[in-house]
């Protein structure tokens, strides 16, 4: 969910295309409509992976990772803008 949203808050700011298919360990774990958000903010460094290789999609998001999430999105929104 929270992919989602951070995707649709970029797509006010620049164009978002959602066709990466991107597979990591836990890749089938996500539900898939939420695949293409996860996808599109994982290819843009948004969200990452751990040494695993693994996301972790049924787990809450930190507060931590919820903070690194928006920094990354608006220095990348920032970067589009100017």
């Amino acid at each position: 969910e929270a992919a989602a949203l951070i995707t649709r808050a970029a797509d006010m700011f620049m164009f978002v295309n959602t066709r990466y298919n991107k597979k990591h360990a836990d890749s089938s774990k996500i539900a898939p409509w939420a695949l293409a958000y996860v996808n599109w903010n994982l290819d843009k460094g948004i969200l990452s992976v751990d040494g695993d290789d693994k996301l972790y999609p049924e787990n809450p998001m930190t507060v931590q990772q919820a903070i690194t999430a928006l920094s990354r999105l608006y220095d990348l929104v920032t970067y589009w803008v100017d």
